[in-house]
C-alpha cells in the first residue's frame, strides 16, 4: 500500500487460554505483537500487530502442530463453516487502536485422499486452521462471505480505514 515495511516477528505465547472468546483472544495477540515489536522502534514508526484464528463449532484453532493435527482441523472443516478472525492493534506515536475482522467460509467436502494430499504440501504450517487460501488451499473453498485477505491474514481495507481515520495517513497518498 506504499508502505516502506520492515517485518519483525514478535516471539510471544500464542496458546489459547481456557474460557477466552475467539475476538479477545485474537485481539490480545495482536496488541501483545504490536507491544513486544513497538519496543524495538521508534515512537513515530507505525506498528503493526495481527493474528488469526479460525473457529469452528466453537472450538478456536491456531496453527496445527504437526501433520497429523493438520489433518484432524482439515477434516473437521471439510463440508462446514466457519469463521476466520484475525485481530489487529495499531501502534503510532503513542496511540493505541485495536480492532478485529470476520469472515466466514465453507469448505467443500473433501476425502481423506485429498486433505492427506493438502496436508503433504507442507502448507498447513504455520497457518490457522491448517490452510492457506492464497495458495493451493483456495481449492478447499467452495464459499466465502466477507473479507478474502482477513482469511489470508489481514484486513487491509479496514486496516487502511483505521490508518485514516484515526491517524489522519491515507494510503493513497504515500
Amino acid at each position: 500500500m506504499g508502505f516502506n515495511v520492515k517485518v519483525k516477528p514478535a516471539d510471544i505465547n500464542e496458546d489459547i487460554p481456557n474460557d477466552i472468546d475467539c475476538v479477545s483472544f485474537v485481539e490480545m495477540l495482536a496488541v501483545k505483537k504490536a507491544r513486544e515489536t513497538a519496543k524495538e522502534c521508534d515512537e513515530d514508526d507505525m506498528i503493526l500487530g495481527a493474528d488469526t484464528v479460525v473457529v469452528y463449532d466453537d472450538l478456536i484453532m491456531g496453527k496445527p502442530a504437526d501433520e497429523s493435527e493438520a489433518f484432524a482441523m482439515l477434516n473437521m472443516l471439510s463440508g462446514n463453516w466457519h469463521d476466520v478472525y484475525t485481530g489487529f492493534a495499531v501502534i503510532h506515536e503513542g496511540k493505541e487502536v485495536v480492532d478485529y475482522c470476520r469472515t466466514r467460509v465453507k469448505f467443500r467436502d473433501l476425502s481423506e485422499e485429498e486433505i492427506e494430499a493438502y496436508v503433504k504440501t507442507g502448507e498447513y504450517e504455520d497457518k490457522a486452521g491448517g490452510y492457506g487460501i492464497q495458495e493451493r488451499g483456495a481449492a478447499l473453498v467452495e464459499q466465502i462471505d466477507g473479507d478474502y485477505f482477513n482469511v489470508v491474514g489481514l484486513p487491509v481495507c479496514k486496516v487502511a480505514v483505521i490508518f485514516k481515520e484515526e491517524f489522519g495517513i491515507n494510503v493513497f497518498d504515500l
